[in-house]
């Protein structure tokens, strides 16, 4: 749409009108505006279907595609179609029919068939580049047969030689029927959590998975149907064998509730290791399991972590050490744990477990699926914390979203703040956005670039179905500044340039006690200014001002609804005796409204 002087001058000249924010809120490190063009299917979610969600670039595209494993909520018995979402130019589109229908088992419909999968990986088992699919199974029945009962692989068919992707064709005969640990007899696990990595390190992908123990809520399966953990070792072709007992001491295969684990090399010795949650037990805790570097994949080391009531547990790097720290959901408040070095027993040593920081509010506890990610790109791992409970019913939690405050690479004082627009639950919290409704009952959440852009998406499975939050920035840097008696001027944005937000033009740094103009255009024409570059042109509007003692200026503005999307571009001329030709200037600005 045109945009005239005048409406940009409404825009911009309203400074007595718009009140300032406490300065510990509305720190807008990010911006997120729920995109329903991005997703085709947003009902793949709902209080019908619990969600579990991984990513990849299955068909080698360049674009990232999503896989939902889905389950019956809570410890009901039941089972759901998984679904293939497929990244066609920016939209995730649902092509299970397309890709992921076909199966080795006469009868079996690939995603199709009903499966109750309660968590899905995504890695290359047979080493030929394309990206495989693992599931894992939960809550048996009478009559399943192995094919329904077992974690099911599919295999990623690759191209046709001619440019065609095949798709994922489910090969039951890759993982091998799972028999009692004790009885020999066959049995079906209750899996709860998967992950894979060479565990053994003759460089094929091996499988982890933990088990729970209960027919439904607090009631525990017959000793003679308990699976315990397993792990299965590939033979080097995509097939797995089951070496638990060779492979795991007792304590470390045990678990009572566990719901997740993550494989990372926590001593950084070269293995990986195994970190679980084991719950519902006498001293619920944390365990990392170590990794014999003398003979991988032996697993006899097990290091009690944390105890308290963890439920859910994840690994990435939090303060740029190289180094894996620890994240959990937790039955009270959710926390995170720094590693700060190896042992001399070859044992990570942990840092105080830290609850995460609120400006407001605080953890309604019972959290679930969590995720290390660095959601808008500055090197540092943020953290994300879903909250429908998997065993016990309810959506009356919501998604937390928590900023690295970043710092010195190493550091143990990192900080992991929920951000807000202020104390009323109304406002944006989080990321700027999203409120309180947007993220009720959140099943699981991938973070990854949708639409290629080089931001990150947030992909938020809940109750209410599956939506697409697109990253946009607001703000952006276009150069140009000219140096001045103080250096270069700055100028900076604040706000999300969505309807109704509050927002400013920010000069800092410039001439002090100096006159000013803001020029402002709605295209960016490079043009010599003053001994620089001016890009607002043709200008559409100038404000003359002047700058404070600090050498600064501050223009609020709200920004009005109706627009739509829109980009202007903004930058400062400053008299300034030290320039070129009397005169500084501060960068060029555009401003992206969504």
């Amino acid at each position: 749409m045109s945009t005239t002087p005048r409406t940009l001058f409404s825009l911009l000249a309203v400074a007595s009108l718009v009140p300032t924010a406490s300065a510990q809120f509305a720190e807008e490190w990010t911006y997120f505006v729920r995109d329903d063009g991005m997703i085709t299917e947003s009902s793949i979610s709902n209080s019908n279907h619990e969600t579990d969600l991984d990513w990849d670039d299955l068909d080698l595209d360049g674009d990232v595609d999503l896989v939902v494993a889905r389950s019956i909520p809570f410890m009901f018995v039941g089972k759901r179609r998984n679904i293939l979402m497929m990244n066609e130019g920016g939209v995730l589109t649902n092509k299970s029919l397309d890709y992921a229908y076909t199966s080795d088992v006469p009868g079996d419909n690939g995603f199709f068939t009903p499966t109750q999968d309660r968590d899905v990986v995504i890695a290359d088992i047979d080493n030929d580049g394309w990206p495989d699919v693992i599931t894992c199974t939960d809550r048996p029945q009478a009559g399943d047969s192995k094919a329904i009962s077992h974690p099911r692989i599919y295999r990623n068919l690759g191209d046709d030689g001619g440019g065609n992707w095949q798709g994922l064709g489910h090969e039951d005969a890759r993982f091998p029927q799972l028999l009692h640990n004790t009885t020999g007899l066959p049995i079906a696990p209750r899996f709860m959590g998967v992950d894979a990595g060479d565990l053994n390190n003759d460089g094929f992908i091996d499988l982890y998975f933990v088990d729970q123990d209960y027919t439904n809520a607090f009631v525990n399966e017959p000793a003679g149907d308990d699976t315990d953990d397993r792990m299965l070792v590939n033979d080097g072709n995509g097939f797995f064998a089951d070496v638990t007992l060779a492979s795991l001491a007792p304590a470390i295969a045990s678990s009572n509730y566990s719901n997740s684990l993550a494989l990372a090399d926590f001593n950084l010795d070269g293995t990986l290791d195994r970190v679980k949650q084991n719950s519902h037990q006498p001293g619920p805790s944390i365990y990392v399991a170590y990794n014999d570097l003398a003979t991988p994949g032996q697993f006899t080391t097990n290091q009690q972590a944390y105890s308290g009531s963890p439920y859910f547990v994840n690994s990435g790097d939090l303060n740029q050490d190289g180094r894996p720290d620890l994240i959990w959901s937790d039955n009270g408040n959710d926390r995170y744990m720094l590693n700060r070095g190896t042992s001399g027993s070859n044992q990570a040593i942990w840092f105080t477990p830290t609850p995460y920081d609120f400006l407001s509010g605080g953890d309604d506890s019972f959290a679930s699926n969590n995720l290390v990610a660095d959601i808008d790109g500055d090197g540092w791992n943020d953290t994300l914390h879903a909250d429908v409970d998997p065993e016990l019913s309810g959506y009356n939690r919501r998604l937390h979203i928590y900023h690295n405050l970043g710092g010195t690479p190493g550091a143990l004082d990192i900080v992991l703040r929920e951000e807000r627009e202020s104390a009323s639950n109304s406002d944006w919290i989080g990321v700027p956005g999203m409120t309180t409704t947007d993220m009720q009952g959140t099943h699981d959440v991938a973070v990854f670039d949708v639409d290629g852009d080089g931001s990150n998406e947030l992909i938020v499975s809940r109750l209410a179905g599956t939506h697409v939050w697109r990253q946009y920035q607001a703000w952006e840097d276009r150069d140009c500044a000219l140096a001045g008696v103080t250096g270069e001027p700055e100028l900076d944005g604040t706000g999300t340039l969505q309807a109704g937000d509050d927002c400013s033009l920010v000069l800092s740094n410039a001439a002090p006690g100096a006159l000013c103009v803001l020029f402002v255009s709605a295209v960016e024409t490079p043009v010599p200014f003053k001994g620089g570059v001016l890009k607002t042109v043709p200008v559409l509007l100038d404000i003359a001002l002047t700058t404070n003692a600090a050498g600064g200026v501050t223009i609020p503005f709200a920004w009005p609804a109706g627009f739509g999307a829109l980009t202007f571009y903004a930058q400062f001329a400053i008299a300034d005796a030290a320039g070129p030709v009397g005169a500084s200037l501060s960068n060029a600005l555009a401003g992206h409204a969504p």
